[in-house]
C-alpha cells in the first residue's frame, strides 16, 4: 500500500497496522478500535502512545498538562495572530 512508511514526517506505521489488523480479521475501524485501542498489550495501543509522545514533544506539552485546557490556550493565540495578518506556521517534529 504505502512503498515508504515516512512521507514528510509523518509515519504510516499506524496506518499499515490498522490496516493489515483490519484485513486480516475482516473487521471495521470501529469494531478494531473497540477491541484493542485499550489494551496496553496491543501493538495498536503502543503504537498510538508513541504518537502521542511524539505529538505533545511537537507542541511541547507534557504529561501533566491538561491537554484541553493546552490546545484551546493554542487555539486562542493562534486565531489572534491570524486576525493580526501574521502568517501561521505548524508545530514540527522535535530534532
Amino acid at each position: 500500500m504505502f512503498r515508504n512508511q515516512k512521507c514528510d514526517g509523518f509515519d504510516f506505521t499506524i496506518l499499515l497496522c490498522r490496516s493489515q489488523q483490519m484485513s486480516s480479521k475482516q473487521w471495521g475501524i470501529t469494531q478494531l478500535y473497540n477491541k484493542f485501542f485499550n489494551e496496553p498489550t496491543s501493538q495498536l495501543y503502543k503504537l498510538h502512545e508513541a504518537l502521542d509522545r511524539q505529538c505533545n514533544a511537537a507542541y511541547g506539552f507534557t504529561d501533566s498538562d491538561n491537554i484541553l485546557d493546552q490546545l484551546l490556550a493554542l487555539n486562542i493565540e493562534l486565531a489572534e495572530t491570524e486576525k493580526q495578518g501574521q502568517p501561521i506556521v505548524g508545530a514540527a517534529a522535535p530534532n
